[in-house]
């Protein structure tokens, strides 16, 4: 699949994207929300896990609790007839056009100008529902939540994934038009679960501009703290009260997410496929709360 993106300072960005889950690629972010296509969802009795290696993978949070995509999914679809299955099983259905699936998946992406020598390659994960075979089907993707797979495998700060199973299931059982524009989504609450909250900020993931109090200051306007990455961490693993965190997940290039610290309730993310230089700046701080 081949997407063009105009960009200010080159003529043009020829981005070619594919998405791999395990040793296959698996879906794509939808960019708005279709309202039919969630209210069969929700109306559907079954959801199916195919077989991945990130699918089954069983992490261990801070409080010590042993996750999975698959307890995850168990856990807050409570109302639905979770199925795991193979992969090849599963796209081999006949009637698999009318089924959805959840998975966590790589999303590999490429930006490339031949004319200007410009090359660059990077990837992210996310945890995403679908409907139909596996693969690039966007206009099939229901919605995605990024995620910092590579750390939470590794059983650090594993409570991510359960607060993104939690918060797609969240967004999709709860989403108001106007919720998801292109590239973004922000809670109906933002504004005023941000103003009561410190938001935390790990300095290692700000451009210089806004890595200090006063610069910071001038893109967002409620309580803020700028942290190391342990002190960062330490919030996130204490569920620190009246306390929201922001990540940026990837590496080159990347995107943002905002989770309340106490219940891991999600607040906002803005897609990847954005060039950020795996620096968040002021401009994305303003977008994204």
């Amino acid at each position: 699949m081949n997407l063009y993106f105009p960009y200010t300072r080159i003529n043009l960005l020829a981005v070619s994207i594919s998405l791999f889950l395990a040793f296959g690629p698996i879906g794509s972010f939808a960019q708005k929300i279709d309202k039919g296509l969630v209210k069969k969802f929700l109306g559907s009795q079954e959801i199916y896990i195919p077989s991945n290696r990130m699918n089954i993978k069983t992490c261990i949070t801070s409080n010590g609790d042993s996750i999975s995509l698959l307890s995850l999914v168990t856990k807050y679809w409570p109302n639905k007839k979770v199925i795991y299955i193979d992969e090849n099983q599963y796209n081999m259905r006949d009637d698999v056009s009318k089924l959805f699936h959840i998975s966590i998946y790589q999303y590999d992406i490429s930006y490339s100008n031949p004319g200007m020598g410009v090359y660059i390659s990077d990837f992210w994960y996310g945890v995403i529902v679908q409907r139909g075979k596996t693969g690039r089907h966007t206009s099939k993707a229901l919605y995605g939540i990024i995620l910092n797979y590579p750390e939470i495998e590794n059983n650090i700060l594993a409570e991510r994934l359960e607060y993104s199973v939690k918060s797609l299931q969240d967004v999709l059982y709860h989403f108001k038009d106007g919720d998801q524009g292109r590239g973004s989504y922000k809670t109906e609450y933002i504004r005023e679960i941000l103003s009561t909250c410190t938001l935390y900020v790990k300095q290692s993931q700000l451009e210089s501009s806004i890595s200090e109090p006063q610069g910071f200051a001038g893109a967002y306007k409620y309580d803020f703290k700028i942290v190391t990455d342990e002190e960062w961490a330490e919030v996130v693993r204490s569920s620190k009260a009246n306390s929201a965190f922001i990540e940026f997940i990837g590496n080159e290039y990347g995107g943002t997410i905002i989770y309340k610290a106490d219940d891991g309730k999600l607040l906002a993310q803005r897609y990847p496929w954005i060039n950020y230089h795996g620096k968040m700046k002021a401009s994305i701080i303003r977008k994204t709360t």
